[in-house]
């Protein structure tokens, strides 16, 4: 069966602190980068990374990424 790998995963909810720190404590995830504000920018890390935050005509928060390197490096 095919393993599935994730980046990362991102969710709008009322009180994210308490989420992350429920999903640390259960299922063994880390908070490996937090951003602080509302999810409307378009940023260029210094790794050379590009992060593009905005909402769609809904109001969904998307977070579009092109990294320069992998977030976490890949394991078999």
């Amino acid at each position: 069966m095919p393993v599935l790998r994730l980046e990362h995963v991102a969710l709008n909810v009322a009180d994210p602190r308490a989420m992350a720190d429920w999903y640390v404590a259960h299922l063994g995830m880390r908070v490996v980068r937090q951003v602080k504000g509302p999810a409307l920018s378009d940023d260029r890390l210094p790794d050379g990374s590009r992060l593009l935050m905005l909402r769609d005509p809904w109001g969904l928060a998307l977070q579009l990424c092109a990294r320069a390197t992998p977030l976490v490096e890949r394991q078999l």
